[in-house]
């Protein structure tokens, strides 16, 4: 176990090593304690003193707490739901699947972008060049000639004089932006976040954290986990704020005395579908099933997603972001060539 850890990501061995322990009865406090010297240093550290609460005394959800904003409450929601529903082991694995799923989008996105990223840093550095020794040119010839002022010439002049700002700081904030998201995904112990440059990644994501919501809430209420804490853990284990506020509305009114109908109608931030499903879910009597459908339903439609966005996305990048560099490179070049010409038979005409 300890060197499929070392393969997979931080979050991936996290859940898959406590999955495995809880699956064959190893208490957690030990079976951290000899893992944890196979995982990356910051990880170690954090698995060894999840040990060493384990063994004075704290539940597992209070030794992940204690760690604050190193771990996400997400996760500690989900490993929560796992143990109130006595199903542990697949919530983790659940959440596994959800991060490994949105890290491989992000890694081929990477992949895809090295190509428009070479292409932008060329365009970028032609057009740095041209401000700063053609633009000079072309506002001296313009005096020389005596040719009014026009406005694509004076905008010229202000990138040529203010370019000793703009042109380094552009690349470095893109670069902290690049190493910022980076390190988030890296550090991040809970529902892997999503990379949001990503074209349509937000769409397959929350399609994934609904699938997540809807299998969870179908695996506490077949361990008759009470629907007013039920609603709550699932909703927490998926991080979703518009999942989250629509579950604190429906276990407050099912604690009024309200029926689960009623207090999934007053749930107004779920989903059209996702509401349909829970009312008729409880009708029939047989909501775990519903629920576990409206889950499949779910992972299909991000399954389509993705499926579409490892396809397409290559293409996208390639073809838009170098398309729109070129084209803003070759405009900055010929646009003032054009006008300059205009403006010369304008006065010789």
């Amino acid at each position: 176990m300890s060197n499929t850890a070392g393969r997979l990501e931080p979050i991936a061995a996290l859940n898959q090593e406590i999955a495995a322990l809880v699956r064959a009865g190893i208490p957690l406090e030990l079976g951290l304690s000899q893992v944890a010297a196979a995982w990356p240093e910051q990880f170690s550290a954090v698995a060894q003193r999840i040990a060493e609460r384990l063994t004075q005394g704290d539940s597992l959800p209070e030794a992940l707490r204690r760690e604050g904003p190193a771990i996400s409450p997400a996760y500690v929601a989900v490993v929560e739901a796992g143990l109130a529903a006595g199903r542990l082991p697949e919530a983790l694995e659940n959440l596994a699947e959800i991060s490994l799923t949105m890290q491989d989008l992000q890694r081929r996105a990477w992949l895809a972008a090295v190509y428009p990223i070479l292409v932008c840093t060329l365009t970028y550095v032609m057009f740095v060049a041209f401000v700063q020794f053609g633009v000079p040119i072309w506002l001296e010839t313009r005096d020389f000639y005596f040719l009014p002022p026009r406005l694509l010439f004076t905008v010229l002049g202000e990138l040529h004089r203010t370019l000793m700002w703009w042109g380094p700081l552009i690349p470095l904030a893109i670069l902290v932006f690049t190493m910022w998201s980076l390190l988030r995904n890296r550090l991040a112990m809970g529902v892997s976040s999503v990379g949001w440059w990503i074209p349509g990644a937000w769409i397959a994501h929350r399609h994934l954290v609904r699938a997540q919501f809807a299998r969870l809430l179908a695996v506490l209420v077949e361990h008759a986990v009470p629907g007013t804490k039920a609603v709550l853990l699932a909703a927490d284990a998926t991080g979703d704020e518009q999942l989250q506020s629509s579950a604190m509305v429906m276990s407050a009114e099912l604690e009024r005395g309200a029926t689960w109908s009623e207090a999934v109608s007053r749930a107004t931030r779920l989903p059209e579908f996702l509401r349909w499903m829970l009312v008729v879910g409880e009708q029939q009597g047989s909501l775990a099933a519903v629920m576990r459908q409206t889950a499949a339903t779910y992972q299909r439609k991000a399954d389509r997603w993705l499926e579409w966005m490892r396809n397409s996305l290559p293409v996208l990048l390639v073809g838009g972001v170098c398309g729109s560099m070129v084209l803003i490179y070759c405009l900055g070049i010929f646009l003032p060539m054009v006008q300059f010409w205009q403006d010369l038979f304008e006065i010789n005409g």
